[in-house]
């Protein structure tokens, strides 16, 4: 989700779970290195 309108709506709708822009930015400077067995 990306705004709030979005965020009142779902939750007023029972939805407890929430994704998206409106709580963090994509971080993918942020990932691990991937370590991949022998």
């Amino acid at each position: 989700m990306e705004v709030p309108e979005e965020y009142y709506w779902l939750r007023s709708q029972g939805i407890a779970l929430y994704q998206g822009y409106l709580f963090a930015r994509p971080g993918f400077e942020c990932l691990p290195e991937p370590v991949f067995p022998d």
